[in-house]
């Protein structure tokens, strides 16, 4: 290559490579020769094209020498970058999108290609990166909007659970002081209905904090549904991570103020026929979506029994079960089906199963999943990944309507998580339409 862009013939070229360079010049994409030296300080720019000038506005004799790290600015994503220096030490090749700064100020997102250029020994000589000028679409800034809008809500959130917590660690120590001082039985009274009094305040609290928090988290599920006409192909995954947080959102606050209830014995469940189909397109329609932009496969296979359960507690618990199964299955899909079965205790009863091909869970774990704050995957406690109340709301909301959990799991290759739940008997009939889906 000739020295007006760098990457003179040296020890370890030969010739042969240089034909290429009037090739480089002419290409309208950036082209990028750095050395192959991937630990700290990092690769220097051996060569530039006329395109990558263009681009930067930055000269070859103005970059030749240098680092690339010179284009990075307080917008380029560090994680990307160090994703980009693993991929080269483990495969030699990577794509990745970066968004950089000219020399005028100015930002820029390209998307870029980076392969090696094998020497006449058969190592590695050099790196060479394709960089395509990406325009950023207006939606882009209509998705970091609603992602600052979620991560808000979800702080806020963290914030009520905390709260929710210490409510909870301060009525267990009240309990145990009225068990130790049971024989003064005045006091005693006392402590129980102040304790009763406690758990008033919790459940007013929650039941208002919620309603305070529906409102914004039902808006931006609007704006996302109708976000989602307008936007490409290229940001449907984003799209998808942005609608399963909203539902993890929503049912984590439906989940809460079951919880608040069950605490303060005010969740009484209404037993009645529920017919299965109409709570299974309820389901379908909310996190098929979801799925679909995660690269996901949601199937929900048709069911005409009908149950006997209080339709929205039912609801709840099988959506848990499908939001759990999305947030933990990054491949494959996720099957919801059921199958009249025997159960131990007598009777026809309906299993209903969430199937899904994550990670699996090892077998002298799978009780401890059931645990409230408990998460396999997150044992430093990151408040991002949320608390872990989902599968904890299932099993006490299951206790309550007297449905059996169960859990299977092979590691590497999936789980089921199934409510076993007693069919309605034959001459019983649904008042109409199913609750299910009415809650908010």
């Amino acid at each position: 290559m000739s020295d007006t862009h760098g990457l003179k013939a040296g020890r370890a070229v030969k010739a042969k490579p240089l034909i290429v360079q009037p090739i480089w010049d002419r290409l309208d994409h950036a082209v990028i020769v750095t050395d192959c030296e991937l630990t700290a300080p990092g690769p220097t720019i051996r060569y530039v094209n006329r395109a990558f000038t263009r681009l930067t506005g930055y000269r070859a004799d103005e970059v030749i020498g240098r680092s690339p790290r010179l284009l990075q600015c307080s917008r380029t994503d560090r994680g990307v970058v160090a994703t980009i220096r693993r991929d080269l030490h483990e495969s030699d090749f990577c794509r990745a999108t970066l968004t950089n700064r000219r020399k005028d100020g100015t930002d820029y997102l390209c998307a870029l290609v980076i392969t090696p250029l094998i020497g006449p020994t058969g190592e590695t000589e050099h790196f060479i990166c394709v960089a395509e000028h990406l325009k950023e679409n207006p939606s882009h800034a209509v998705l970091r909007r609603d992602s600052d809008e979620l991560e808000q809500a979800q702080t806020r959130i963290q914030t009520l659970e905390r709260h929710l917590t210490k409510a909870n660690d301060l009525i267990g120590r009240q309990q145990s002081e009225l068990a130790v001082t049971n024989v003064h039985l005045a006091r005693s009274n006392e402590e129980l209905r102040r304790l009763r009094a406690a758990d008033a305040d919790k459940l007013q609290l929650l039941a208002s904090a919620s309603h305070d928090l529906r409102q914004p988290v039902m808006s931006m599920g609007l704006f996302l549904d109708v976000l989602r006409h307008r936007i490409g192909e290229a940001e449907r995954p984003i799209l998808g991570g942005l609608l399963a947080s909203h539902v993890s959102i929503r049912t984590l606050l439906d989940g809460m103020l079951d919880t608040a209830r069950l605490d303060a014995g005010a969740l009484d469940p209404t037993i009645e026929p529920v017919p299965i189909a109409v709570m299974l397109d309820v389901i379908k329609g909310e996190f098929m979506l979801q799925a679909e932009m995660r690269g996901l496969r949601l199937r929900v296979m048709p069911c005409t029994a009908t149950v006997s359960s209080d339709a929205q507690l039912l609801e709840r618990i099988l959506r848990n079960l499908v939001a759990n199964a999305l947030k933990y299955t990054t491949t494959g899909g996720i099957l919801l089906g059921c199958r009249q079965c025997h159960a131990a205790e007598g009777g026809r009863h309906l299993r209903i199963e969430v199937w899904d091909t994550g990670p699996g869970i090892a077998e002298n774990s799978l009780r401890a999943i059931f645990e409230e704050f408990r998460q396999l995957d997150n044992r430093d406690r990151n408040q991002t990944r949320g608390v872990g109340l989902g599968l904890a709301i299932v099993a006490r909301l299951a206790k309550q309507l007297n449905h059996r959990i169960g859990v299977r799991s092979w590691p590497g290759r999936g789980s089921v998580f199934s409510v076993t739940v007693p069919l309605a008997p034959k001459h019983s009939t649904s008042r109409g339409r199913s609750r299910a889906g009415q809650a908010s």
